[in-house]
């Protein structure tokens, strides 16, 4: 199956390099294109059978009824922080797609994901960009700012 990863051209040079290294076949940066017709020129028209929404951007999530094929998959788990968006509901209904949304789980879902690490069937150290001492924490939180990182370990002893 053909993975697309979207962002924005400020997180590009970190999470869209890394989605390309570890499998993406397409990246787009969704500032300078247009991400639904990205999407439809790199899947020959056809569309995307499973979508997970994580950036909450609503120009990303108006995008759903474009990209989706009928009978798809749409994953909803990036926040917006607004009490209102816009969203084509009519159009999204003709793509007959299930729309799941998650921002939660499940104290078992945690224990799933802890034996995956451990069992060695996930590997989070490609996403692990930074190390800071506890003690330079205002340092992690600057670099987390500026988009420099992916992810940051603070290490509570040297």
């Amino acid at each position: 199956s053909t993975v697309i990863v979207g962002g924005t051209s400020r997180s590009s040079d970190l999470k869209l390099s890394l989605a390309k290294k570890h499998g993406a076949d397409f990246t787009i940066q969704t500032d300078k294109e247009d991400f639904a017709k990205a999407v439809m020129q790199n899947t020959s028209g056809r569309g995307i059978d499973m979508y997970i929404e994580a950036s909450g951007a609503e120009q990303m999530i108006m995008t759903v009824p474009d990209i989706i094929v009928k009978g798809g998959s749409v994953c909803a788990v990036g926040l917006t922080g607004k009490s209102d968006i816009r969203f084509n509901w009519d159009k999204t209904m003709y793509r007959a797609c299930t729309l799941t949304f998650n921002v939660s789980s499940s104290s078992s879902a945690w224990q799933m994901g802890l034996d995956m690490l451990s069992g060695g069937r996930i590997n989070p150290r490609p996403l692990i960009t930074h190390r800071f001492r506890l003690a330079e924490f205002n340092d992690a939180i600057e670099c987390i700012r500026k988009n420099q990182a992916i992810k940051v370990i603070l290490k509570p002893w040297d």
